[in-house]
């Protein structure tokens, strides 16, 4: 962990399998790379680590060609509060995160501001996505999640992480002389 800074790590449900103290260790590692100044974009299931999060983009409202939108979006905080059932109504993670027990962070989240830097994607349309446009702030750890078949690893996996490699390759490339 020490030393990698400006680096955008996106992972795949990280959790899966991981025994619950292995989550922690897992969230603990997160935090200390967020806080050395990447960022990190995790698809997750995982109760714990939505509520660990800096920021929440939930998929849904459904599976297959009823998924493909953001349903949601927020701190976890700010998601589990009893007014965001009615502001976000088709969300199953809010109605998750409102009724769950929070769970005590560690470490203090990244406070999201107005002025922080975003990594943009627009008119996306991978499998269900319908023409969508999201934002992830930098320096922060944001989870994507929604019910299975929501289009979570549409959205990263086929669109983001692509769009993020081909950005960056074309930058670190050097023109060969010959």
């Amino acid at each position: 962990v020490r030393g990698l800074e400006g680096v955008l790590y996106v992972l795949d449900e990280p959790t899966v399998g991981l025994h619950e103290s292995d989550t922690a260790k897992l969230l603990d590692t997160l935090y200390r790379l967020r806080d050395l100044g990447n960022t990190l974009v995790v698809v997750e299931h995982d109760l714990k680590m939505m509520q660990a999060a800096d920021h929440i983009i939930d998929m849904g409202p459904g599976a297959g060609d009823f998924g493909g939108e953001v349903v949601a979006e927020g701190s976890p905080a700010e998601l589990a509060k009893p007014y965001a059932m009615q502001r976000f109504p088709r969300s199953e993670t809010v109605k998750f995160l409102t009724y769950s027990t929070p769970v005590a962070n560690q470490l203090e989240p990244v406070r999201i501001t107005d002025d922080t830097e975003f990594y943009e994607f627009k008119n996306l349309k991978a499998n269900n996505l319908k023409n969508l446009s999201v934002k992830f702030p930098k320096k922060a750890v944001s989870v994507v999640c929604g019910v299975s078949g929501s289009g979570k690893s549409s959205l990263v996996v086929d669109e983001i992480f692509p769009a993020l490699k081909k950005k960056f390759q074309a930058r670190g490339r050097k023109k060969q002389s010959g």
